[in-house]
């Protein structure tokens, strides 16, 4: 068995007693929390990269359909960082909004060469 030591969603472990398996678990403490959240919300943009990069046009399904299931966990774990650390969805895009008024968004494609 595989010493995993991460997060993962309320439901898992229950997914896999089903199926007739030991699952060793336990609750992350509050100190533990911060270091784990901070894997979570790394894994899944890793996972929204590689579907990036493995998202094709003229696929059977829809291109981005596999971006668009990462970017649901990525909003997973943001949803549950905000909670975690007391920060309101507002604040975030407070936050949001005042980055583009300074230095605008990613729409124009600018590409950096040196600096």
């Amino acid at each position: 068995m595989k010493n995993f030591e991460k997060l993962v969603r309320d439901g898992y472990i229950e997914k896999i007693r089903r199926k007739g398996e030991q699952v060793p678990h336990r609750q992350a403490t509050d100190e533990e929390m911060r270091f784990y959240l901070a894997r979570k919300i790394r894994e899944e943009a890793k996972e929204v990269c590689k579907a990036l990069m493995r998202a094709k046009e003229g696929s059977n399904m829809h291109p981005n359909a596999e971006v668009v299931e990462e970017l649901g966990d990525v909003c997973d774990a943001i949803d549950e960082i905000t909670a975690f650390c007391g920060i309101s969805i507002d604040e975030i895009e407070e936050s949001r909004k005042q980055k583009n008024a300074t230095y605008g968004g990613f729409r124009g494609r600018w590409i950096l060469n040196t600096i």
